[in-house]
């Protein structure tokens, strides 16, 4: 195999897009609701869409399924934990509701919450989505800027091979 530091910037750019494909389909459809829902926005703000990361959906899932369990809702106090090293900012977004439409409006009719939605210095996100017994639906919305080199670069380079190669598997490729 071809090491990634010697593709072509068109070979990147479709490793990319394969592997962006390989975290979304692997996001239950909630996750995938919400990771849309905030990149239609970011395009409607006129910035660049967010690149779901494996690690912050994780720390999202877990931080979500936690409050959920626990019926109370609050930030996380181990934010910056559970994910990879490198990031120069990272946000929050944790809210509750009757379901996934409500919970986003209300985030976006708190200027705090839509400012992480749609702030320029975020590339990266990750998201979750719990529905405690009672029906309640709880989110999180976790964002990173990342700096290339970064680790979060590096897990991504992986996340490319180890997509490919799950692709070209499914295809009868390999």
């Amino acid at each position: 195999m071809t090491p990634l530091l010697n593709k072509t910037p068109l070979q990147l750019r479709l490793l990319f897009a394969a592997l962006v494909v390989f975290i979304v389909a692997s996001c239950t459809p909630e996750q995938r609701a919400v990771i849309e829902q905030i990149n239609n926005e970011r395009d409607a703000a006129g910035e660049s869409m967010l690149v779901p990361h494996p690690e912050l959906i994780a720390q999202a899932q877990l931080w979500a399924d936690t409050m959920a369990a626990e019926n109370y809702l609050r930030h996380s106090d181990l934010l910056g934990e559970g994910i990879p090293g490198g990031w120069g900012v990272i946000g929050e977004n944790v809210g509750i509701g009757e379901d996934l439409s409500a919970i986003q409006a209300a985030f976006l009719d708190s200027p705090a919450h839509r400012a992480n939605m749609i702030d320029p210095r975020f590339d990266t996100m990750g998201t979750g989505v719990a529905v405690a017994p009672d029906g309640s639906v709880w989110v999180v919305q976790l964002f990173a800027q990342y700096s290339p080199g970064s680790d979060a670069e590096e897990v991504a380079g992986a996340g490319v091979a180890a997509g490919v190669t799950q692709l070209r598997h499914g295809a009868g490729l390999d």
